[in-house]
């Protein structure tokens, strides 16, 4: 599109460039060369007009000249303005972006029943309201099945871990047998008299296990986000998921 205005504008200034450049040696050869037979007030009239030719394309060649400047000068400001508020709204959705990403799906809960300082408030995600809601007592021995490592801990543990030692940390929470409150999320039939539960435990980590028909029936009637107890032994750990086996609700 911008070639081709470009390309209107040198069109349009030959046309007029050659137009002109015909009348005024028109002009000159009948006034000062004798071509024609013009009388004196029509040699008068014709002076008057090519000093009126000549200002005019001056005026035209100024305006052309300062005015296109002048245009480009407040687009090329309107541009640099647009670039700044629209690096303005990047750098603020990037600070809102770190944020979420800090604390996700955050709830503000006064701590001590204090206000007055953001210090005293702990933001909370949605799931970890739901399982601190849920008071019912742990219902597996506590000597088999831990309640620590919580899901949280782990979370804290690995994402301060150096990338190279990651998959040693990670190993290390295989075996351990463990109890966690969980917030029921899906359930899916995997194979004849197997289903893949999945529940849960913080805004981080989704717990997945399997359950045969007879505990199947427990989550065919819970609705989403119903917490419940569960224990296993930790088969599985990612950056999203947490898999045990042998698991008891």
């Amino acid at each position: 599109m911008k070639s081709q205005l470009d390309q209107m504008k040198w069109i349009l200034f030959w046309v007029f460039l050659i137009l002109f450049v015909l009348m005024v040696l028109g002009t000159l050869a009948m006034v000062f060369f004798g071509f024609g037979a013009p009388t004196e007030s029509e040699r008068s009239l014709m002076v008057k007009g090519l000093i009126l030719e000549v200002g005019a394309s001056i005026l035209a060649l100024f305006y052309s000249i300062f005015g296109l400047n002048k245009k480009s000068e407040n687009v090329d400001v309107i541009q640099s303005e647009k670039i700044q508020e629209l690096s303005s709204s990047i750098e603020e959705l990037n600070k809102k972006f770190d944020f979420l990403q800090n604390e996700p799906e955050s709830n503000v809960l006064p701590v001590d029943g204090k206000s007055e300082s953001p210090k005293n408030f702990e933001y909370k995600s949605e799931i970890e309201s739901i399982l601190e809601g849920f008071e019912t007592e742990p219902p597996f021995p506590i000597e088999e099945f831990k309640l620590s490592p919580f899901p949280k801990e782990i979370h804290t543990d690995l994402i301060n871990t150096k990338p190279f030692d990651l998959k040693h940390r990670e190993n290390s929470y295989i075996g351990r047998k463990v109890q966690w409150k969980a917030a029921f999320k899906s359930i899916n039939s995997r194979e004849k008299g197997v289903y893949k539960i999945v529940a849960r435990l913080d805004y981080v980590y989704l717990l997945i296990f399997e359950v045969d028909e007879s505990t199947s029936h427990f989550f065919r009637n819970l609705n989403a986000d119903a917490p419940f107890w569960v224990c296993g032994e930790i088969t599985e750990i990612d950056s999203l998921f947490i898999t045990i086996k042998n698991p008891k609700v």
